[in-house]
Order: structure tokens, then C-alpha cells, then sequence
């Protein structure tokens, strides 16, 4: 006879598995986001309706340091992709070839990533709420049973002193620096030429 305890362990474990069986599991990512061009204009892969912002991008990079490329991308159903953030899905590769998905807002222009240790990165990305004001996020990125794990290590008020840029992407000074060196990820954005995707560097 079990008792309460063991019972509700197996439960707990039970439910676990499918949580992450049933979890983000993704063969083409570009596809799940929309990422296409036939029927589409020649020029920037944009939402329908949109004629700016940023539209459709990518970020690539090994987010969690296990030796496999991930992919950040605009989401699909995210709504207008302009100066304040992004709605996006982050890819990490898995052992299968496949990939798990997560979300998170992010500005294409201001994404910075660090390595942990092997198979655990630092995700920084800024977030505008003003002109001089925004707040910057650190979380943990890993990969756990084959489901990505987002943890949040800081979130935190900036804002730029009279010397800063109030421009995404380019050289500030904040009143509060961060000591950690990190790498600041170049995104590329989606374009269409003769219904063919095609990448650039700039969104203009």
C-alpha cells in the first residue's frame, strides 16, 4: 500500500514528463513563425497591415553553450515589432535535431549574451519605456529535459546620463554599468526578393 507521499511524487513525476513531452517542440522554426515570401512583396518581410518597424528578424548564436546554434525569432503572431521591444520565440537546438521554444520580449538591437558555464548562458536584453529610461533583464538560458529554462538573475531600472545615445544599438553610458563583459548580438533582418528569403544586416 502506498502511502500519501509516494503517491503524490509519482503524480508529480507523471505530470512533469508530460509537460515536457507535450512542451514547444519544433522541427522548422522559421516555418512555425511565418518566416516566407511567397505572395510577399520584394523589400522587408513585414506583417500584414505594417508598413515600418523592425517586421521579421533573427538572432543566431549558441544561447546556452552546449555546441549547437539557436535561433531567436519575431514571433508570427506577436503584433508590431517597433522601437520599445519585440515579441519574440527563442529556439534551443536539442540532441534530436529538433527544438524547444520559449518566448521573450527582446529589442533586436539590444541583446547581449554571456557564457556561464557549458550548457548555461546569460541573456541580457534592454527594453525602452522612455525616451531615456527602460529596464534591462538578465535571465539564465538552459536546456532541461527538453524544455528551454529562463531564469531571471536581475531586472532592473536604467537610465542614460546626458552623454548616453538614446539610439538602440549604439554606445551608452548608463549611470549604472554592468561589470560582466558581454557580447552584443548582431540580428538580421527577413527580405523578400522574387519571393526568396534573403537576410540583411539593417533593417532599412
Amino acid at each position: 500500500m502506498w502511502s500519501v507521499q509516494e503517491v503524490f511524487a509519482v503524480l508529480l513525476l507523471a505530470l512533469s514528463a508530460v509537460l515536457v513531452a507535450s512542451g514547444n517542440a519544433t522541427v522548422d522554426p522559421y516555418r512555425e513563425e511565418g518566416f516566407a515570401c511567397e505572395g510577399k512583396p520584394d523589400g522587408r518581410l513585414l506583417r500584414e497591415g505594417e508598413t515600418f518597424a523592425y517586421g521579421f528578424f533573427r538572432l543566431r548564436a549558441d544561447f546556452n553553450f552546449d555546441g549547437r546554434e539557436d535561433l531567436i525569432l519575431t514571433e508570427k503572431d506577436g503584433g508590431t515589432c517597433a522601437s520599445a521591444n519585440c515579441s519574440t520565440a527563442i529556439f534551443l537546438r536539442t540532441a534530436d535535431g529538433g527544438y524547444a521554444k520559449a518566448t521573450l520580449r527582446v529589442h533586436p538591437l539590444d541583446v547581449m549574451l554571456r557564457k556561464l558555464k557549458p550548457g548555461v548562458g546569460a541573456l541580457q536584453v534592454y527594453v525602452r519605456s522612455g525616451p531615456r529610461d527602460g529596464v534591462e533583464s538578465t535571465r539564465r538560458i538552459s536546456l532541461a529535459r527538453g524544455a528551454v529554462v529562463l531564469s531571471l538573475v536581475s531586472n532592473e531600472a536604467v537610465t542614460w546620463n546626458d552623454a548616453g545615445e538614446e539610439v538602440f544599438g549604439k554606445p551608452r553610458k548608463p549611470l549604472r554599468t554592468n561589470a560582466s563583459p558581454m557580447l552584443r548580438l548582431q540580428p538580421e533582418f527577413a527580405r523578400c526578393k522574387a519571393g526568396v528569403l534573403g537576410w540583411s544586416d539593417s533593417y532599412e
